[in-house]
């Protein structure tokens, strides 16, 4: 159980900078998840060995918690653990 939340914790740590950057270098002045954003997030979520039920899940409690994409770049990691944790 412990082992798990650990490697629970280390894929939620690189989902989140992979996907900070992927926010960043992607990033769009309208204030609106672009495509290649979601994309993008789906794609690392999906990477680190999420499911896709699991990854869906992530990418839609992001966009409704930070509806500005400029926004989620500021996450701490506990509220990604927070989002995360919401979709086992």
């Amino acid at each position: 159980m412990f082992k798990n939340k650990i490697n629970e914790l280390n894929r939620v740590r690189k989902l989140l900078v992979s996907s900070a950057i992927a926010v960043f270098l992607l990033g769009c002045s309208t204030g609106e998840w672009s495509h290649d954003q979601k994309s993008t997030i789906l794609g690392d979520c999906r990477a680190e060995g999420g499911t896709k039920k699991y990854c869906n899940c992530f990418l839609e409690n992001i966009i409704s918690q930070f509806p500005d994409p400029n926004e989620f770049e500021k996450i701490d990691f506990e509220s990604a653990v927070k989002i995360a944790e919401e979709c086992k």
